[in-house]
């Protein structure tokens, strides 16, 4: 309780009094202005204790001051764009990565219904040397198959800040690259990832500007040869091993470690040869310690040797458009994995399999896989606006309707010509003013 000395109290004891009613009633500025308005109070005046009610009343019954909304950030836009390409892959989520300890994402993200993907982490945010990861799943838009491998690229922060418009794809061909400079076993830097893409670039006879391009974009044959020999050495190994411990990415941990052997040697493999196959697949035995089936090395071989050879040819038939061999690449690609894993697929395991009646009944499928989707769509053109015409460049009049005739039309009797004046009253009148002469006749 405060107890005052006389009945009257300052204006300080007066927001102490009001600062205490209720147990957390508290004064601001704007409220002791309010007090000094409505009272008409002075800063040395007093104001009786009977009062004191009263200008808590209105104080409390003012409507509070309307918060003022936060001041909305700046909408950030994304450092780093790519597409996720074998066909365009939709739906397929994606992590960024510090490529040195790429053990907690710092960023997540998915692909859209054309494979593209955006990362917001700002540039200065990201690591010196990060890797984007694509786990298995989305779907290729073009064979509508799902993708059961991972798919990677890894770069630099320099990079990104050198480029106006950091672009990173990523494809069969970078996720190759980026278990090479992974396979290193000291800290990733630039050295190592340019070594690694030299590497790929030679032993699958690619220029290194073109590894990270959209291949489809660039309608580039030589990159789509590659990636669907890749896509279907994986699938068909996969089917014919037939492990449960044997997976896509096993199987493309085998080829990197079939190509590069130490840190600074290595060699160049042939998707289309049988020895550089059954290396392959010895390297597979060696990396998860298995032991496969020499019919199943010499049968899986010699099948890879003539599809992977009749990919190579279609890719470079200079009498195809590029869409048609994107289109039967694919569908030769998608025909082997349907009758290797269909009720009539060949026993890997047997002496010889029928390879003749085999590559037959994939030709024979192949012609029946519907390709959809090549091509993402055009941007939409921008519209230039129409320049008006004369009439056009002001508004259309909106006041009242404008009438030709000011005066209202005349309804009074018709008016005839000869009626404009009254007819006359007066006497009538005679044409000769004198009487005829009828004195003797008048002569010459």
């Amino acid at each position: 309780m405060i107890i005052f000395k006389n009945d009257t109290v300052g204006l300080r004891d007066m927001i102490l009094i009001l600062s205490h009613i209720n147990g957390n009633y508290m004064l601001s500025a704007d409220d002791l202005y309010k007090i000094k308005t409505l009272f008409n109070l002075d800063i040395n005046e007093t104001q009786t204790l009977n009062n004191i009610n009263s200008i808590e009343n209105i104080l409390l019954s003012l409507p509070d001051e309307p918060e003022q909304e936060p001041e909305a950030e700046p909408e950030l836009e994304p450092s780093i764009i790519g597409k996720l390409i074998d066909g365009y892959i939709a739906g397929a989520h994606g992590e960024l990565l510090d490529a040195n300890n790429p053990t907690i994402p710092i960023e997540t993200f998915i692909t859209d219904a054309f494979g593209r993907y955006e990362i917001m982490t700002q540039i200065d945010k990201l690591p010196e040397f990060y890797k984007i990861k694509f786990k298995p799943g989305g779907t290729d838009i073009s064979t509508g198959k799902t993708i059961t491998t991972t798919l990677s690229n890894i770069s630099t922060k320099e990079k990104a800040i050198e480029s106006d418009n950091s672009i990173l794809n990523i494809t069969p061909i970078t996720t190759i690259i980026s278990k090479v400079i992974e396979k290193n076993d000291s800290q990733i830097d630039t050295d190592i990832i340019e070594s690694s893409v030299a590497i790929i670039a030679t032993v699958f006879g690619i220029d290194e500007h073109e590894i990270e391009e959209d291949f489809i974009i660039e309608e580039n044959s030589n990159i789509i040869k590659v990636v669907t020999q890749l896509e279907t050495t994986l699938q068909t190994l996969k089917t014919a091993i037939n492990n449960d411990n044997v997976d896509e990415d096993i199987i493309s941990n085998s080829i990197v470690n079939t190509i590069v052997s130490t840190d600074t040697t290595y060699i160049s493999i042939d998707l289309t040869n049988i020895e550089d196959i059954i290396s392959i697949v010895e390297q597979i035995e060696t990396d998860i310690d298995i032991d496969i089936a020499d019919n199943v090395k010499k049968n899986t071989s010699d099948l890879l040797n003539v599809i992977n050879t009749n990919i190579q040819n279609i890719s470079i038939d200079e009498t195809k458009s590029f869409e048609e061999i994107f289109t039967q690449s694919a569908q030769l690609s998608v025909a082997t994995e349907n009758i290797l894993t269909s009720d009539t697929a060949p026993d890997f395991t047997s002496e010889a399999i029928d390879l003749i009646n085999t590559v037959l009944d994939i030709n024979v499928e192949s012609i029946k896989v519907e390709i959809d989707k090549i091509y993402p769509p055009e941007p939409e053109p921008e519209i230039e606006p129409e320049s008006k015409s004369e009439e056009d460049k002001y508004p259309p009049f909106t006041g009242p309707p404008i009438i030709e005739d000011k005066y209202p039309p005349f309804e009074g009797p018709p008016i005839i010509e000869e009626d404009k004046y009254p007819p006359f009253t007066g006497p009538p009148i005679i044409e000769d003013k004198y009487p005829p002469f009828t004195g003797p006749p008048i002569i010459d």
